[in-house]
């Protein structure tokens, strides 16, 4: 006796098969095929925004434009990026910004043709803090975190948007040294006060 036969494929697998451009673009076997590619895509360009991100986080965290290329550095993050990617620091940040495709923020895209604003949410990465800069006309904050003379968390500081923390060990001694060095002598007191 004979086994049923499975199908190994799905009606919508099945259009997968073969170049998409050799398909009408009227048919359903087109249509599965480029929303298909369509969703890799995405999920690649969604990928590597996240990894450019990091790397690119790792590169200004140890500031290598103050060091590179040896004996003539750049000196600044934009000089960097134009030698490097070809590309200006705004340059790469509105790329990323389109890449993140996040909402909260109210910056124009260039690229639309409506008209209409993009937003992006609330952040940490130094390009959404690079765009408020500019958006809210910071121009000073902008131009040092440009220059590599000030970070993008350093500039969000000073903006106001941010509160500076620190770090302690979390050991009786690691407090007292951090109470003492951040504290003036009346909040010491009236922590103590409080506690």
């Amino acid at each position: 006796m004979k086994r049923p036969t499975k199908h190994l494929f799905t009606e919508r697998e099945k259009y997968l098969a073969g170049p998409r451009t050799m398909k009408d673009p009227t048919s359903e076997e087109w249509i599965v095929q480029t929303l298909y590619a369509l969703r890799i895509y995405w999920e690649s360009l969604e990928r590597y925004h996240i990894e450019f991100e990091k790397v690119k986080a790792e590169l200004e965290s140890q500031r290598v434009w103050e060091r590179y290329p040896p004996g003539r550095p750049y000196g600044s993050e934009d000089e960097l990026f134009k030698n490097e990617l070809k590309a200006s620091s705004e340059q790469v940040d509105a790329a990323v910004l389109r890449a993140n495709g996040e909402r909260g923020l109210g910056m124009k895209n260039p690229d639309r043709k409506s008209g209409d604003n993009i937003t992006f949410k609330r952040g940490t990465q130094s390009s959404y803090i690079k765009a408020r800069l500019k958006r809210d006309d910071k121009t000073d904050l902008l131009a040092q975190v440009n220059a590599g003379n000030l970070s993008a968390h350093a500039a969000a500081i000073e903006a106001g948007w941010r509160k500076r923390m620190i770090q302690c060990e979390p050991t009786i001694e690691g407090f007292i040294k951090a109470i003492t060095r951040h504290l003036s002598e009346s909040e010491r007191e009236e922590l103590k006060g409080r506690i």
